[in-house]
């Protein structure tokens, strides 16, 4: 024998111990078992010889068929708040009793699909489902193990479109529960009743079950059976707890709803003579908080009730659009004169046109001579303007030979207009003498005469004008805007311990939880 005959059977060798050990074959173990495959077709042969689909297990005998049924949750497809319903792929499990199929259990009849259709199934149907339909990738998922005592065990890979009657009382601090019932569509519960497994009804792993929005909490199972004209008909359900995820909503509504109240104090700091900032402000912040109202209700379903999110964006609303009255009512108390000024007036000048020649005496207030206690340094700004005869500024007017004594106040553009005729300059809370010499003027304050070159005068001085009905409604909105700077964040801050404490989401305990053992 030469080294080429010596190496060839080496190789030989190693390959057949290689294979063996690998496990691609075995000359021990038979390839086929013809006997036990003859056994078996004979024995599902011999089964469904005679046997009628058509007849329930225990006809005639007048005792029901009972099917206990678990399910497990192999996933969710989708849960769509605006329709209502949601998506999931189950494994349904039917355990029952047919007489008819029991034999020896020297001989074990494989789980099959091919015999489906040949044996007797319960009615089933799942009441609440919208589509409903059997999987069918790569093969027909749907199969029958068959004891020996003949126990029948029917497994089908169904996917599912439910409806659910969701509750946003809460939305979105809240949680649904959503239902899967079953009952009997042919036969009435004396013929066929369904029942839970008590040890398993529902199987599903968290792990395996990730939704965007929601945590599956767990499942209750309930008897839903119910009587109608055609007979008492069993019915099962199980209700799925889903608990809603928060953390979209604090991003995406609540962050920005507050940032939105927030930019609206910022008004308070700002001067009431900055009327542009603060509209501007006041209105940018309304509109984008309807905005955010509207984004966050446009998937959900137009309920007639009330919801979390209706009543803290209302809030926000109400906090937005009250900085923006504030606004506005500080800025007309600081830009008008009380009532009362205005009716003296009023009537002064109604008098002056019924008696043109005749003047009414001065009010004492108006005096130049009087003196008041309380007396501050001003600047003025005087515009001459051309008047006509003996009418006065706003009709506190006094004619002592030719001095007139004129107490001038600030007018709107309105009143301007209605009494432009009627005036001759713009002042604010400003005492002044203008003596009238023929066609020449020359205009006095508090004695001082001013140049009558000019028109337009700069004057500095102390007002001995007295100044009791003079009230600082500058100071006044001032005062308001200080209020409302630690007044709207107080009130927010309780309306924000009310709403989280009373929409906090009510935990409820399922009676099947999660299984967390993934080893699969």
């Amino acid at each position: 024998m030469n080294v080429k005959d010596v190496v060839l059977i080496a190789i030989i060798c190693y390959c057949i111990i290689g294979r063996t050990s690998s496990g691609e074959f075995d000359s021990t173990i038979p390839e086929r078992n013809i006997e036990l495959e003859n056994k078996t077709r004979e024995l599902f042969n011999h089964l469904l010889e005679g046997y009628d689909r058509k007849i329930r297990p225990f006809f005639g005998t007048g005792r029901p068929v009972n099917v206990t049924i678990d399910i497990y949750l192999a996933s969710f497809d989708n849960i769509h708040e605006e329709l209502m319903e949601y998506g999931v792929t189950i494994y349904l499990r039917q355990r029952w009793c047919d007489p008819r199929l029991r034999h020896s259990k020297d001989i074990p009849l494989p789980p099959t699909s091919h015999y489906v259709s040949h044996l007797w199934l319960p009615d089933l149907i799942i009441s609440n489902a919208k589509i409903a339909e059997f999987k069918d990738v790569t093969f027909m998922n749907r199969i029958v193990d068959i004891d020996h005592d003949g126990t029948v065990l029917y497994v089908s890979r169904i996917g599912l479109q439910l409806s659910c009657s969701m509750d946003f009382h809460r939305f979105p601090l809240d949680g649904q529960a959503c239902e899967i019932e079953m009952e009997s569509f042919e036969y009435t519960d004396s013929d066929l009743t369904y029942r839970w497994d008590m040890q398993m009804p529902i199987e599903y792993h968290a792990n395996h079950l990730k939704l965007p929005q929601y945590d599956l909490k767990g499942g209750n199972i309930h008897n839903c059976s119910r009587t109608l004209r055609t007979g008492n008909f069993s019915c099962i359900g199980i209700k799925l707890i889903f608990g809603r995820k928060i953390g979209y909503y604090i991003l995406q509504t609540y962050i920005p709803s507050i940032l939105m109240v927030v930019m609206s104090w910022v008004s308070f700091w700002i001067e009431i003579k900055g009327s542009p900032a603060r509209v501007a402000l006041g209105v940018t912040t309304v509109l984008t908080m309807i905005t955010t109202t509207n984004g966050a209700r446009q998937n959900l379903p137009p309920v007639s009730y009330v919801k979390a999110i209706d009543v803290w964006f209302s809030v926000c609303l109400m906090f937005v659009i009250g900085a923006l009255l504030e606004f506005a009512l500080v800025h007309y108390i600081v830009s008008h004169k009380p009532i009362k000024y205005n009716i003296k007036q009023r009537l002064s000048s109604y008098k002056r046109r019924q008696t043109k020649d005749v003047v009414p005496p001065p009010p004492q207030d108006a005096q130049p001579n009087s003196t008041h206690k309380k007396k501050s340094c001003v600047v003025l700004t005087i515009e001459e303007k051309v008047t006509h005869g003996k009418r006065t500024l706003n009709g506190m007017t006094s004619h002592d030979g030719h001095n007139d004594v004129i107490m001038a106040d600030a007018k709107t553009g309105a009143q301007r207009g209605e009494e432009d005729e009627d005036k001759g300059a713009y002042v604010n809370h400003a005492l002044f003498e203008m003596d009238s010499m023929g066609d020449q003027r020359q205009v006095t304050v508090n004695g001082e005469p001013l140049g009558g070159a000019s028109r337009v005068f700069s004057v500095s001085g102390n007002c001995t004008a007295d100044t009791r009905n003079l009230k600082p409604y500058g100071e006044i909105g001032r005062k308001i805007d200080k209020f409302c700077r630690w007044a709207f964040p107080l009130a927010f801050v309780i309306f924000n311990f009310g709403y989280w404490i009373g929409y906090s989401q009510e935990i409820t305990i399922p009676d099947y939880p999660p299984h967390d053992n993934d080893e699969f």
